[in-house]
């Protein structure tokens, strides 16, 4: 019995010094593991200080590039306004020494004048050859990088170029161009001094006069049937739309504003929409939902209605608009609240919607390629960019838009004339932001 007892003391002694072994090499372990994970909490926070210090060098670095490259968009812009103004001061001056006969004055002036045209004509040419760009900071990183990869990576951000249509535009109001339309009306500049808008109901075609002080109702020109669309040739030349009759009429005017020459081209019924490039007429049928490019003949050259997998492209395309480089066709469709862009083949480019673009109508473009479109319901305009990108609710409500149906952009003096359902048009100067 004594023996059995000892045996069981023996093993009972022999685990407890097992586990007190283990204890000890645990809090040996535990020991050494606080002392590394301490040593590593320190290295880690000399990397992540290190870390930071790199990334935000590279940031500002980047940061200070893209304001240096802005900077001269800037300078030229500020440049180009200063020049303005002296060429305004110095215009006025030539008047003034003009009505009082100060010949040497009057000659002085003129010699100032021709050297600010110069510098103004150098400064415009640089705009014109593309030599300045705007960019912005963008990250050039993976959106969830391991940490190897924010270790040994070198550029974590890029500048992009922002494409000009892109850059967002400010609307101060301008004037208002008083007059009381019958039913809708669509916009056209005839030239940087005429402004024509069609006056569906009333069968007429109506023509104002723009001045630097005052923009007003100049003449009507009466038409056997309702004009919808309106669409600029060339200086002096115009396109119109009549649904009811299935013809594009070409008006030719002179100067005083008369119509000196009218064309008819036969198309199919119903027409509404049209926009000119390179010799060619882009019509829409809301009917047959289809948009159609022909020649100057009427002879049809495409027809344009389905996407790639063979589904129909439009519900109610209404009016259209050409980009710049005459490479790219808009089309808003009132139906399905969308705008596309697509190429003269027929290749679909981008479609816009948005929650904000509800029963689109007219568009335009300006040089830089901006898009700009006005929606009935909304009450607002659209800017994008030529890729169909959102840039900015440009007008609202607050700018006195009430259904808005029609729009086109003044590149000579930079203006945006909108037409309101019934109602007058609003112009407005546009300004980079």
């Amino acid at each position: 019995m004594q023996h059995k007892d000892k045996l069981i003391e023996t093993y009972e002694q022999q685990q407890k010094e097992i586990i007190e072994n283990f204890d000890r090499k645990m809090e040996e372990t535990i020991a050494k593991l606080r002392k590394k994970r301490k040593e590593l909490v320190e290295e880690l926070a000399e990397k992540q200080s290190k870390f930071k210090l790199r990334i935000s060098d590279v940031e500002q670095k980047v940061v200070k590039k893209v304001e240096s490259l802005n900077a001269d968009f800037k300078t030229l812009k500020w440049k180009n306004l200063t020049l303005v103004d002296d060429l305004k001061k110095l215009s006025a001056g030539l008047v003034k020494a003009q009505a009082l006969c100060q010949n040497c004055k009057l000659f002085l002036t003129m010699k100032l004048t021709n050297k600010t045209c110069e510098k103004l004509t150098k400064n415009m040419q640089e705009l014109q050859n593309n030599n300045i760009y705007c960019y912005k900071v963008e990250p050039k990183l993976d959106s969830k990088p391991s940490i190897q990869s924010l270790e040994t990576t070198r550029t974590f951000f890029s500048y992009k170029v922002i494409h000009k249509s892109a850059l967002q535009r400010t609307a101060t109001f301008y004037t208002d161009i008083n007059y009381q339309f019958k039913e809708y009306a669509t916009l056209c500049l005839l030239n940087e001094n005429t402004l024509l808008a069609t006056d569906k109901k009333s069968n007429s075609i109506v023509i104002f006069k723009i001045t630097k002080t005052t923009s007003q109702c100049f003449d009507t020109i009466k038409v056997l049937s309702k004009p919808w669309a309106i669409t600029s040739i060339r200086d002096n030349k115009v396109a119109v739309t009549f649904p009811e009759e299935g013809i594009i009429r070409m008006i030719t005017f002179s100067e005083p504003i008369s119509v000196v020459n009218s064309d008819d081209i036969r198309v199919r019924l119903p027409c509404y929409g049209t926009a000119y490039s390179n010799n060619n007429f882009i019509v829409s049928n809301e009917e047959s939902r289809t948009v159609q490019i022909l020649d100057m003949s009427g002879h049809i050259i495409r027809t344009i209605d389905k996407d790639s997998m063979g589904k129909p492209l439009f519900t109610s395309p209404l009016y259209m608009a050409v980009s710049p480089d005459n490479t790219t066709i808009y089309v808003s469709d009132w139906s399905s609240d969308t705008v596309t862009s697509m190429t003269f083949d027929g290749k679909v480019k981008a479609i816009y919607k948005d929650v904000q673009l509800s029963t689109p109508y007219q568009l335009t473009v300006d040089d830089p390629g901006s898009v700009y479109v006005c929606e009935i319901h909304s009450n607002n305009v659209h800017q994008l960019s030529s890729d169909l990108t959102k840039v900015k609710i440009l007008l609202n409500t607050s700018h006195g838009m009430n259904q808005p149906v029609s729009v086109v952009h003044c590149n000579n003096g930079n203006k945006l004339y909108v037409g309101m359902r019934n109602r007058n048009i609003k112009v407005f100067n546009l300004s980079l932001k």
